[in-house]
């Protein structure tokens, strides 16, 4: 069973990447570590590969070892709370996934 669906890079002109530790102490208690760690595959592979990306999400869920029975539930979650928090937005191929997020550390209105 597969489930391929396109990624793409949406390039955001501030923020912190993935790999930089203030913007993990940030995000991933509030993502989780499934969802966090699919962010960072997601950026490093189209980092590596460029967009459009096909992404199997059975083989991702499995390479982050959430897979289930069959399914692609919980990272279906992961896709979700992604979407929710902006890390990604849909578009008419697929995903667009931001490549830096800010955090309320790097942007002091949000601080309240």
């Amino acid at each position: 069973m597969t489930c391929v669906v396109a990624f793409t890079l949406w390039p955001t002109p501030e923020g912190l990447a993935p790999t930089d530790e203030a913007c993990e102490q940030y995000w991933l208690p509030r993502l989780g570590p499934a969802t966090w760690l699919l962010w960072r595959l997601l950026v490093d592979e189209l980092d590596d590969t460029g967009d459009p990306m096909p992404v199997d999400l059975v083989a991702a869920a499995r390479s982050l070892g959430i897979a289930g029975n069959g399914g692609t539930s919980r990272i279906g979650r992961c896709i979700c709370r992604l979407e929710r928090f902006g890390f990604l937005t849909a578009n008419e191929t697929g995903w667009k996934v931001r490549t830096t997020m800010r955090t309320p550390a790097a942007n002091p209105a949000a601080r309240h």
